[in-house]
């Protein structure tokens, strides 16, 4: 099976692609401390094993429209290739 990843043209952090595979759970939350032109909207991806990288990613989001936008992709993604 080939590896699932994604990649953001919205988010403002510039992480690069995502492996689905290695991300055990994802959330969008807005962290309220921050301002939105920092990121306050975001997805937080969890993966099982830091050995791909960081076990907690944040892709930050200057808006909420945006942030819901790739969120709604993801799922998309996500369940279309189960």
């Amino acid at each position: 099976m080939a590896a699932r990843f994604i990649n953001s043209q919205l988010e403002i952090t510039d992480h690069g692609p995502i492996n689905l595979d290695t991300v055990s759970t994802f959330e969008k939350f807005e962290h309220a401390s921050t301002r939105e032109e920092e990121g306050r909207y975001q997805i937080m991806f969890l993966r099982d094993s830091p050995s791909n990288g960081a076990k907690e990613v944040f892709w930050k989001y200057n808006c909420k429209c945006d942030r819901d936008k790739d969120y709604d992709s993801i799922i998309q993604i996500n369940s279309t290739t189960l």
